[in-house]
């Protein structure tokens, strides 16, 4: 199966999803640079979300499509949770007098 990533990558580079390899090094075998791999990311984040923002800080020690991939499962597994989401709290009126 063809990840949302693979996708997003290949249509960045101009390439076959399918030749996006899962050891392939962002930087130095694909040649993304921090703006094309942002892109990447908010290209996927339409093909597969809409509107949520994969954190960008989440890139911190990632090279490889599969440490992306990895990256990219966790935060949405988490998303479609809701897990640290502060539920909404109704304070109580308060009434003049």
């Amino acid at each position: 199966m063809i990840h949302v990533l693979h996708m997003a990558i290949a249509e960045q580079l101009d390439v076959a999803p399918e030749t996006v390899a899962g050891d392939s090094r962002l930087r130095e075998d694909l040649g993304l640079s921090e703006a094309e791999l942002a892109q990447v990311l908010a290209h996927a984040e339409a093909l597969d979300l809409g509107s949520d923002d994969f954190p960008i800080e989440m890139l911190e020690g990632i090279e490889t499509v599969d440490e992306l991939i990895g990256a990219w499962d966790d935060w949405s597994a988490q998303r479609d949770t809701y897990e640290n989401i502060e539920p909404f709290q109704l304070e109580p009126p308060t009434w003049p007098g």
